[in-house]
Parts: C-alpha cells; structure tokens; sequence
C-alpha cells in the first residue's frame, strides 16, 4: 500500500516536468522554424535565403574581388592608368629633369653673363683704345701748331711770355679739337677698322685741318 502511494506521488512530480519539457522544446522548434523555414511568396519566383545577411554580404563581396571591371580597376587609387594607356612610359629619371633643366638654365645664365660681362670690358677697352688713338692722329695732324707753340713758348719775346702765348695756344687747340671731332665722326681706330681705313682717314682729316688754315690766313690778310 506504501510502496503504491509512492510511485503515485512520483508519477505526479514527473508529468508536470515532462509538460514544461515538451513546452520548451515546441517552443524552440516554433522559433527555430520562424527564422529557418523557407518562405513562399507567389508574387515573386524565387526562394528568399533564410540565411543572415552577413554571409551574403561576405559572399557578394568575394564575388566582387573575383570578377572586377576595368573601369573599376583604374579608378583603384593603387593602379596607375597609364599603364594602360598608349603612352609611352615615363623615363624613372623623369623625377630629376627639373633639377637636371634647372641646372642646365644656371649653367646657361652664367654662360650668358660672363659673355655680357667680356663683352662690355671689349667695348670698354676698344673705346679708351679708340680715344686714345684720336688724341695720338690729332696730334700728328696739328703737330705743326704745336711745334709753334713749343717754340712760342721757348723762345718768344717778351709779350708773347707775358700773354702765354695766347694766340699760337688758341690755334693748336683749336686744331686739336676739329681734328679730334673729324676723326671720331668718320669713325677713326674703331673696331673693325684695318690700317689702311685709318690712314685714309686721318689723311682726310689732314686735308680739312690745312683747308681751314688756309680760309683763316686769307681772312687776316
């Protein structure tokens, strides 16, 4: 009689643990198939993926760097485009023609100014040569005059030693002065002139001198 009263007692302990049992496991597989049952809708012709969109993604992805477009590869910032192109390549030193033009530009401008430079000591030079020249051809051609004056000055009588010999001295100046102007007008010892140039000249020059001589001695008399 115990022992029936017992087994009474288990059995009613029992059956309620087995309902909550078989009421979670429904429960598990109602969820379970709410979030893994396929799902039918008959507007659209394919099954929707019951799978989380994570996986998808991950697949679409590797599908993308699978198969990539051209366009889509030379807009990539790690792809150069011109390598594409039919552009010749550029030269890996290209990097230094700036410098390498810029050096050469320098070299230039210096080459150019140092030219500049010895060509304005060449002019300089030619025109202290060429004034120099002028002063030595008008004394040749006033060397009459100025022996005058030497002897004027030397040998002179009184008056004349009193007045510096102020007329002989007017004469040779003068001629030294129209001399001066006739050959650098005519472009005596300038560059580019020969020998031969230069004599003709100052003999021309010699001519003018003795015809304005002449005008003044027939004007005193």
């Amino acid at each position: 009689m115990t022992s029936q009263n017992s087994e009474q007692d288990n059995d009613k302990e029992t059956k309620p643990f087995i309902d909550n049992y078989i009421k979670d496991v429904n429960s598990y597989l109602g969820d379970f198939l709410k979030t893994s049952q396929p799902k039918y809708d008959p507007n659209e012709t394919s099954i929707t993926d019951p799978l989380p969109k994570s996986s998808t993604t991950v697949k679409n992805q590797e599908k993308t760097t699978k198969s990539i477009s051209l366009s889509e590869l030379l807009s990539s910032p790690t792809i150069n485009p011109e390598i594409f192109s039919n552009k010749p390549f550029k030269d890996n030193n290209a990097s230094e023609s700036p410098i390498n033009d810029n050096s050469f530009s320098r070299q230039q401008e210096a080459k150019q100014s140092l030219a500049q430079k010895l060509k304005i000591s060449e002019i300089r030079t030619d025109y202290f040569d060429q004034k120099k020249e002028i002063w030595n051809g008008a004394l040749i051609n006033c060397s009459e005059l100025h022996v005058k004056l030497q002897e004027c000055m030397s040998f002179g009588g009184f008056f004349d030693k009193m007045s510096l010999c102020t007329s002989s001295r007017r004469k040779f100046w003068s001629c030294l002065e129209d001399q001066k102007k006739f050959l650098t007008d005519n472009g005596y010892a300038s560059p580019g002139k020969n020998v031969a140039e230069n004599e003709e000249i100052l003999y021309q020059a010699d001519l003018y001198n003795l015809s304005k001589l002449d005008q003044e001695e027939k004007l005193k008399s």
